[in-house]
């Protein structure tokens, strides 16, 4: 494998590793740079809080062989998970490895020239807005024969990313989604390094995220192509006018009876993220619809980010004005949704109350 240049960024420089070649006599070699910060870490008084810009460094971080922490999430989301996505190990990893300092994102890239300028695809994970992380994705394939670069971010799930307290609230939600906005600007600013050009950025990946951004006003001038392979946002099951009733069954969990958000959110700034975590992992049991487990906490009208729900955006005509593919995925979610279905859900012997 060819030796790997260091790549220094307006943040700082940065080193990365030579991935083996696709098995195509074509395949170009491809290089990854693992872990680098595009926003400071959303802990303590930064948590349930939009993200902010990430620090410079000194020296040259090392970005080789070893992916970053994935977002906070359940064991038992990602021990699901785990089953039914394909996971091609190309560093060191460990899919089940989370933290809530999970703020960064990688680069795959075919040539590391600033003139190289080449599109630009940013990656969004699978998983609902309860799992997922960049670990296993990587350029190896597309970036080697497609000559494209290829971005990879992570955001935050669960609570984390989502809980919200009202649109004139300090915390008015959809922080996962201003997390890969945030990626997007880091794109735009720093891509030039890698040998892609910021003028030219497609968004794909996980449909609804995708679809947020096409749709949101604040999104607007960071892509310029989108595709959604998996969903929509225009989806009820997916954007609510509140997460209210996620948001009160993880209080009653964790025993918090104020009425006040700012108190609320002190209280649960204070709590450690693996309690906060468990709790809402105990929380999910208490809905009764199974698809909702899946997404205890999803995006809503924030009144920033979306401004009106997106099926209102998309009547008024007011979305980016940009190429947009929408498909899905054969047998969609089907194993998944197969492990988090009660009994007797495959032969449609469900129970009334089981029933959707």
């Amino acid at each position: 494998m060819s030796d790997c240049p260091i790549v220094s960024t307006p943040l700082g420089k940065v080193s990365g590793f030579a991935l083996a070649k696709a098995k195509c006599p074509e395949a170009q070699q491809v290089y990854g740079y693992l872990g680098i910060p595009f926003a400071k870490p959303p802990v303590g008084n930064l948590r349930f809080k939009p993200p902010q810009s990430a620090d410079a460094w000194k020296g040259t971080r090392n970005g080789k062989k070893k992916y970053p922490p994935g977002p906070m999430q359940s064991t038992r989301t990602v021990e699901i998970i785990a089953k039914y996505v394909a996971n091609y190990r190309v560093a060191d990893e460990n899919p089940r490895y989370v933290d809530e300092d999970c703020l960064y994102l990688n680069v795959f890239t075919p040539k590391l020239s600033n003139k190289a300028n080449l599109p630009v695809m940013i990656w969004f994970y699978d998983g609902g807005f309860s799992a997922g992380s960049s670990v296993g994705y990587h350029g190896q394939t597309i970036c080697g024969l497609q000559n494209v670069v290829l971005v990879v971010p992570q955001y935050r799930l669960n609570a984390f990313g989502f809980i919200s307290f009202g649109k004139n609230s300090s915390c008015p939600g959809n922080m996962g989604l201003l997390d890969l906005k945030m990626a997007m600007e880091w794109t735009r600013d720093n891509i030039l390094a890698f040998g892609g050009d910021p003028n030219n950025v497609t968004l794909f990946g996980r449909g609804i995220s995708v679809s947020s951004h096409v749709i949101s006003p604040m999104s607007r001038g960071l892509f310029h192509r989108a595709i959604s392979c998996s969903g929509v946002a225009n989806c009820n099951l997916v954007t609510k006018e509140n997460n209210d009733v996620s948001t009160g069954f993880l209080l009653t969990e964790l025993g918090i009876v104020d009425k006040d958000p700012e108190v609320i959110l002190a209280k649960l700034r204070s709590m450690s993220a693996k309690k906060l975590m468990e709790a809402q992992e105990k929380s999910a049991d208490y809905q009764e619809n199974p698809l909702q487990k899946l997404d205890d906490f999803v995006t809503v009208v924030d009144g920033k980010f979306l401004p009106k729900h997106p099926r209102d955006l998309i009547t008024d005509g007011d979305f980016a004005p940009v190429p947009f593919i929408i498909g899905c995925n054969n047998t969609e979610f089907c194993g998944v949704l197969a492990d988090r279905f009660p009994e007797g859900f495959v032969t449609g012997e469900l129970s009334e109350k089981q029933a959707i």
